[in-house]
């Protein structure tokens, strides 16, 4: 943040007034200067304890809005010890509200929920329902935050009840956004657990509470919360799978933090753009935006927003097929992830030392410390095992679709995307499944050994990677098997393309790997049909697999054709 620059001011009022201005019009770095000079001067002028933290609570919103939440969150500790229990809960609610955001910022959320339900119980005593409302928003948070997105739904149903009595539309916003946010918490959950179309009841929830919050805001309203707005209901419509919608929405989004110079809008709007032009397979536009962005040194080096941007260049990149550029990408949000975190556990830790520090308290500071010290060796026992699991899952989330030899999609991933398929009900065919299996491998590593065997199987996976169309899928099965998903392809297509791949195998340059070596496969073909298991249709596939074994090999057969015969 830009240090913040002296200004002169006659009385603590008037640099209030200041500062209250300033954060209208999103001036923060003034807005800050302002809001502190009136602390110090309220505090010099012995006036009441309200001003004094109305001017904490400003500087805290200043800070937020320029993203030193850690900052933010020390003053405010520092204003609740120099103050003390003040007797004005209005303000005091406030102030512990602004902090309880901080926290949730910073990853601290046993200190933003302590911090919510304290600033709840100081604008209970005030009397004043706006607070009341305002510290239920943020409880609503604080407890999705911690996994319990039911009863944020909860205190988010009463904070929206208690705007809308009050008529105060910045509480409805903010009611409305805690309360859609529960929703798409416990959306994902749900689809966590394979629960989807409960997940996707809940994502419309929010989705129209996310609407809701956007139709309050006005042009006439703060743009930077017409921005959020909009990212918000935004990122629901992607939730929905309305993934154009979202494209407009965010065209919105970008045209308007531009005007205002939000830059971590701006750069959340093109992360979630990638994600939306993934999701319409339109892979080489969303690596094109995020290699842009990442282009510049600035958001390169921002911590919040480049793994992020790094992710979305992964899925980018492997929904083209270039898994090269996608493993880098890939080891790359490992390394931006583990600084990530590093630096969060840095933050935290500063803010509990500043904590004790400010109660004088030792005793406090070293258990603090030993807390975080203790953080980050689970920390670092929770990474190496999440390395360990590298090689078994690379490509998704670590644990489960890769197979590390071939770079292809391994069983599991199969399994899961051959469900899917057999579950659609699509107007035209569901395609057909082929089961590529390599002639005498065995042969192969006993004459050659198994590096040679691993070699063999990695040109072969490079091969039908690149010899398959855009929408199908192909995954190594096991040991020297490959099954091809062929998306939508008759019987006769199916067959046509599986003779191809057969040919470009035995056509290979395969003495690269050893001299004269030769390789071939049989390949067996079978028509998908909805509501066949999957069991079924793997079955229907191997038997296929086994006449071209026992006719001779190095051939295609489809269903319960004659082996060697074409359809």
């Amino acid at each position: 943040m830009t240090p913040e620059p002296p200004l002169p001011f006659v009385c603590a009022a008037g640099a209030l007034a200041e500062a209250q201005r300033c954060l209208d019009c999103s001036d923060h770095v003034r807005g800050a200067a302002a809001a502190r000079a009136a602390w110090e001067q309220a505090a010099a002028e012995g006036r009441e304890p309200g001003l004094a933290i109305r001017a904490v609570t400003l500087l805290l919103l200043h800070l937020q809005r320029s993203g030193d939440d850690e900052q933010t969150l020390t003053e405010g500790q520092r204003a609740l010890a120099r103050l003390g229990e003040s007797q004005d809960p209005a303000s005091r609610a406030e102030l512990l509200g602004a902090m309880a955001l901080s926290a949730d910022q910073l990853d601290l959320l046993g200190e933003a929920l302590d911090y919510s339900v304290s600033a709840l119980d100081s604008a209970q005593r005030s009397g004043q329902p706006v607070l009341q409302c305002l510290a239920l928003s943020r409880l609503s948070r604080a407890y999705t935050r911690l996994n319990n997105p039911a009863r944020g739904i909860e205190l988010g149903r009463q904070a929206l009840a208690l705007a809308e009595a009050a008529g105060d539309r910045d509480q409805i916003f903010r009611a409305l956004t805690m309360f859609a946010d529960a929703h798409s918490e416990e959306g994902e959950m749900l689809a966590a657990d394979g629960k989807i179309d409960e997940a996707r009841a809940r994502f419309g929830l929010a989705y129209e509470s996310f609407d809701r919050a956007k139709r309050v805001t006005t042009t006439g309203d703060n743009p930077y919360r017409r921005c959020i707005a909009l990212v918000n209901r935004g990122q629901a419509l992607a939730k929905t799978g309305r993934l154009h919608d979202a494209l407009q929405e965010l065209d919105v989004v970008r045209s308007l933090a531009r005007q205002h110079g939000f830059g971590r809008i701006l750069l959340a709007e093109v992360e979630m753009r990638a994600l939306a032009l993934i999701g319409l397979e339109r892979p080489a536009e969303a690596r094109q935006l995020c290699e842009a962005a990442l282009a510049d040194p600035l958001v390169a080096g921002n911590e919040a927003l480049a793994p992020e941007l790094q992710e979305r260049l992964y899925q980018a990149c492997k929904a083209q097929g270039d898994l090269a550029a996608a493993l880098r990408h890939h080891e790359l949000l490992l390394k931006l992830q583990q600084r990530k975190f590093r630096r969060r556990s840095d933050a935290q830790l500063r803010v509990l030392l500043a904590r004790a520090e400010i109660e004088r308290s030792r005793a406090e500071a070293q258990r603090a410390a030993h807390e975080a010290q203790a953080e980050r060796e689970r920390a670092l026992v929770l990474q190496a095992e999440r390395d360990s699991l590298q090689h078994k899952a690379q490509q998704l989330r670590r644990d489960a679709h890769l197979d590390v030899l071939t770079g292809l999609p391994n069983r599991r991933a199969l399994e899961l995307r051959l469900q899917q398929q057999l579950r659609a009900a699509p107007a035209a065919g569901l395609g057909c499944l082929a089961i590529i299996d390599v002639d005498h491998f065995k042969s192969i590593n006993d004459a050659h050994g198994h590096a040679r065997g691993d070699e063999v199987l990695r040109a072969l996976g490079a091969l039908l990677a690149h010899g398959i169309r855009e929408p199908d899928f192909i995954a190594r099965w096991g040991g020297e098997e490959f099954v091809a998903l062929l998306h939508g392809a008759t019987p006769q297509q199916a067959y046509t393309a599986c003779e191809r791949l057969r040919q470009s195998i035995a056509a290979h340059h395969w003495s690269g790997i050893v001299p004269a070596l030769t390789v071939s496969a049989s390949i067996g073909v079978h028509a998908l049909a909805v509501g066949a298991s999957l069991d079924q249709t793997m079955a229907g596939a191997d038997r296929a697999l086994y006449a071209a074994k026992n006719g001779g090999r190095n051939r295609v057969v489809l269903g319960g054709a004659a082996p060697g015969d074409a359809p």
